[in-house]
């Protein structure tokens, strides 16, 4: 009759292997199930951080719905102009700044202004030179403040003057782009006067558009 353990269960090196493999395993699983219940903890702080924000997006969207007079579209126009005096043989250059709020027809509505699109009847002019007046600009140039690469060159002005042909609308275009999607543009005019100025000529930005909400 067996009366002991014919192995032993105390120095036997494979069963301290096996010990040692179960606690390994044992410390692997809690480690998981802590780090499980730390995420969901964390997706659960997420969950309610978005809940939260859109409960936001839904309170600002009721507060700033459209009204139920809003046009589909509306014209608007604005005009902005510059007094050209300068000595001869010196390049000048002057500020035009457009904003959103002077198309004043839009006052009502400018906080739903989607996009703009420029007339036909929009044009640059060069006004106020008298007959008598000898006056010659060249190198008469405009460009977006906000990006120079954005420009217009016009021709050499010596007489009153209106520019409203393709390369004009399409610029003038540009300039409305901007103003509908910052509220304001600057455009910077430039040129070269060959002779003295001294009786102020105007140089005018006139833009009409239809503005969709």
């Amino acid at each position: 009759m067996i009366t002991s353990c014919p192995i032993n269960c105390t120095n036997n090196p494979h069963l301290v292997f096996f010990k040692g493999k179960i606690r390994a395993t044992f410390f692997v699983l809690t480690i998981f199930v802590r780090n499980n219940l730390f995420q969901k903890q964390n997706d659960m702080k997420r969950f309610l951080s978005i809940g939260v924000m859109l409960s936001l997006i839904v309170a600002f969207s009721s507060c700033s719905s459209k009204p139920d007079d809003l046009p589909v579209s509306q014209n608007a126009s604005a005009t902005k102009s510059t007094s050209i005096i300068a000595a001869a043989g010196n390049t000048t250059s002057s500020e035009i700044t457009f904003k959103l709020s002077d198309f004043s027809t839009l006052s009502k509505y400018v906080e739903w202004v989607e996009s703009g699109l420029v007339q036909t009847t929009s044009v640059i002019s060069v006004s106020g030179i008298t007959s008598g007046q000898v006056v010659e600009l060249t190198n008469v140039k405009l460009s977006l403040k906000s990006n120079s690469k954005t420009s217009l060159d016009l021709p050499t002005i010596t007489a009153n003057a209106s520019f409203k042909e393709l390369p004009q609308l399409n610029f003038l275009q540009k300039v409305l782009d901007e103003v509908v999607n910052k509220g304001i543009s600057t455009v910077v005019l430039s040129y070269k006067a060959t002779n003295d100025i001294t009786t102020s000529v105007t140089f005018s930005m006139k833009i009409d558009g239809k503005f969709s909400f």
